[in-house]
């Protein structure tokens, strides 16, 4: 290497040369032949595109930050994360409460108790109104009456206790009803028992009233008094 050349420790020529004398030359001496070319300035070096980084692969390392190749960071799709979270409202502000109704009475149904029917049915014998005696048919009629209603009234015949004629009528659920009957006997002694029912079953008390029936005529003797 030439006497008197000075390099810098890139390798690159000095931009000055020193002479022997001690003196400044000032011209420039131009480079040995042998001298390495200078080089550009490293903010004159053209601009290198950046490799491609794959992904997962290591980013090639760089003695000077600013040299080092941009990587494109490859695109991700952000998932979607559906949150269970409910987004509360906002509290509505409550209205006044508002003062108290009158307390309202209990509407109380009235209370209905039936009372069993114990009262039992009262009878009238109309006819007939004397105990005869009877030549021919006999009427017979019995009024009755009971508080909540007939069922049916009854007027039976008998001789020497035996039932010899029955008579009835309805009392349709009547207060008062009437019952009556004509009844063809022959002749005898009979006895009339008549009573009333009324719907719940009560039976009125039995009354009887005896009757004679004569439908035999008289005789007649004619007495010859000259042969007396």
């Amino acid at each position: 290497m030439p006497a008197g050349v000075a390099f810098a420790e890139d390798g690159s020529s000095a931009p000055e040369i020193a002479t022997e004398t001690g003196q400044d030359d000032p011209v420039a001496t131009a480079p040995a032949e042998d001298a390495p070319a200078e080089e550009a300035p490293a903010d004159e070096v053209p601009a290198e595109e950046a490799p491609v980084v794959e992904e997962g692969a290591d980013a090639p390392e760089s003695a000077d930050p600013a040299e080092a190749p941009e990587v494109e960071a490859p695109e991700v799709e952000a998932p979607v994360v559906e949150s269970e979270e409910v987004t509360q409202l906002p509290a509505v502000p409550e209205a006044p409460a508002a003062a108290p109704a009158a307390a309202e009475e209990p509407t109380v149904a009235p209370l209905t108790v039936e009372v069993a029917d114990t009262e039992k049915p009262t009878t009238n014998l109309v006819s007939p109104s004397a105990s005869g005696p009877f030549n021919g048919a006999v009427a017979i009629q019995v009024d009755a009456a009971d508080n909540e209603g007939l069922a049916r009234i009854v007027a039976n015949v008998y001789q020497g206790g035996t039932l010899v004629k029955s008579t009835q009528s309805p009392g349709g659920g009547a207060t008062a009803a009437t019952h009556s009957a004509t009844v063809d006997l022959p002749s005898g002694e009979y006895t009339i028992r008549y009573n009333a029912q009324d719907l719940a079953g009560n039976i009125s008390a039995t009354e009887n009233v005896a009757i004679t029936i004569d439908k035999i005529d008289p005789t007649v003797t004619v007495k010859d008094e000259s042969n007396g």
